[in-house]
């Protein structure tokens, strides 16, 4: 490589490497923003007239013009979308500012992208006069923001509308006071006059697991995937069936069941702005059953009866609930459990439901015992569920024929 002596300052000789000082004085030039460096495009000329101060005994001022501007006038606030600022600056004399000039951008909401971070404010080099940077929302915030670009004592502002982001993401529906127990299956006991509340709650969360704030709830009960039952006679919400997400993006309900059976729920994610549905929870199921009380009694209002065989009674069960109200409808079973001579004693009726006091009655016969030593015969009545399961069983009652 060619090498070249030259003298210093003060008359003496250094010497060095000719195309390594011509870099090095480039990177000067480049700190500097003075000509001769080949920066020079036909847009940006090389002496900024009306832009001083770029050297240590200057006093920084502009005298020219900036005009910042969005591609777009609105944007969703969903941390995610982008839109970019370009802001154009000119010299007094009209013409594009130095390349590599140094403007300014602040915001009062969202943010600047930089390096792939976010700041509210931020520098950014002018090229062929113009600077660009790529703004966001931050943290969902909505409303209106203002952008401003700054060159010494002068500015430009641009506003743009931060527009609520459309809802996406899941909805989580569990017993419990938030969708995030993952219990789907509770049981438990109701009756009208006791009847069962159970919390239930939901938890909304985009496709990145950030809660989602302030969207709307509905809870349903329903018999299957498709028909919505909008009342049911066992069961009802305690709260309005609409709700709103809080910030943690949940809500809570209460079911209450009445008496026995199934209850299914689901419940739905609806997008605030539009009203648009967003996505249904999973079905959860509260299964019940009624705590009742059966009194079985003879005719005369007795728990046994003695008499001359053959004997022939009539025995009445009552259903009622803990409160003591008959129930309607109740299915209950006679058994004869004990006949100690076996002597074929029978119920005119075995299986039958409840009136509307909650009672039901059947006749006892017990045949003559041929050997005269007498017979005993022991009975007892239960109260069945729909699928036949005993839900209570009554005392036991005792007839001897003699």
């Amino acid at each position: 490589m060619a090498r070249t002596m030259f003298r210093d300052g003060g008359g003496g000789r250094r010497r060095g490497n000719a195309r390594f000082m011509v870099s090095a004085s480039c990177v000067l030039l480049l700190v500097t923003v003075l000509p001769g460096c080949d920066l020079t495009t036909p847009s940006s000329p090389n002496d900024p007239s009306n832009l001083t101060g770029q050297t240590a005994n200057q006093t920084f001022t502009f005298t020219g013009t900036l005009n910042v501007s969005s591609a777009a006038d609105t944007l969703a606030a969903d941390d995610t979308s982008t839109v970019l600022f370009v802001v154009e600056v000119k010299d007094s004399s009209g013409g594009p500012i130095q390349n590599l000039t140094t403007v300014g951008f602040s915001t009062d909401l969202g943010a600047f992208i930089v390096g792939g971070l976010l700041f509210a404010t931020a520098q950014v080099t002018t090229f062929n006069g113009t600077a660009e940077i790529f703004f966001q929302s931050a943290n969902r915030q909505t409303g209106t923001a203002t952008v401003t670009a700054s060159l010494g004592t002068v500015s430009s502002s641009s506003s743009i509308t931060l527009t609520p982001a459309p809802v996406e993401g899941t909805i989580a529906l569990a017993f419990g006071t938030d969708g995030s127990s993952g219990t789907v299956t509770m049981s438990g006991v109701a009756s009208t006059a006791s009847p069962l509340d159970a919390n239930i709650g939901v938890t909304a969360e985009d496709f990145q697991g950030v809660p989602i704030v302030g969207a709307d709830v509905s809870f349903r009960i329903i018999e299957d995937t498709t028909a919505d039952i909008s009342s049911n006679p066992n069961a009802e919400f305690v709260a309005s069936r609409h709700t709103t997400t809080g910030v943690d993006g949940s809500a809570v309900n209460i079911l209450r069941a009445f008496g026995a059976g199934t209850v299914v729920v689901v419940a739905d994610l609806f997008d605030p702005n539009t009203g648009a549905l967003v996505a249904t929870s999973s079905r959860i199921i509260l299964t019940t059953s009624t705590s009742f009380l059966v009194g079985l009694l003879f005719s005369n209002g007795t728990a046994s009866l003695s008499g001359a065989a053959p004997l022939t009674d009539v025995i009445t069960a009552t259903v009622t609930d803990t409160s003591g109200t008959g129930q309607l409808g109740r299915t209950v079973r006679f058994t004869i459990t004990a006949d100690s001579t076996d002597t074929g004693a029978t119920l005119s009726t075995s299986l039958g439901t409840t009136d509307a006091n909650g009672k039901i009655s059947t006749t006892l016969i017990v045949p003559d015992d041929a050997s005269g030593t007498g017979s005993s015969v022991a009975i007892v009545a239960e109260v069945l569920d729909l699928s036949g399961a005993v839900l209570t069983t009554s005392n036991v009652i005792i007839a001897t024929g003699t």
